[in-house]
């Protein structure tokens, strides 16, 4: 071993594959978020237009910490975003006890819903 960390590291298991984002999931992805409606309530509500999810993909590439499909995924959302946290119980998210804050945009608080795969 070479005292390196793996960042990208690809994990097989049985029902699932993580794998780092590479820049040929552009076109699915920016499918799955060119709806104005999925970011308009987001701090970043233009995110759907191509070049501002352009500037968001890259930045995903470029961190090496962005993966497809995990075993959990959570969804930040604001505490006072009622058609979102709606949203998130509709698709099944669980909401987590408790407050939280981001220093991402501002003072404003937020709550944690998540989705954990099947086991």
């Amino acid at each position: 071993m070479n005292g390196e960390v793996n960042l990208q590291p690809t994990l097989i298991g049985a029902r699932v594959i993580v794998r780092p984002v590479v820049a040929a999931d552009w076109t699915g992805m920016f499918a799955a978020a060119a709806d104005p409606k999925i970011w308009e309530v987001h701090p970043e509500s233009d995110r759907y237009q191509e070049a501002v999810f352009r500037t968001y993909f890259d930045g995903a590439l470029a961190c090496k910490s962005a993966f497809t499909f995990v075993e959990t995924v959570v969804f930040w959302v604001g505490e006072t975003n009622i058609r979102s946290r709606r949203a998130m119980e509709k698709i099944g998210a669980a909401l987590r006890p408790g407050v939280q804050h981001r220093d991402i945009a501002g003072e404003d608080p937020y709550v944690v819903y998540e989705i954990r795969s099947v086991s």
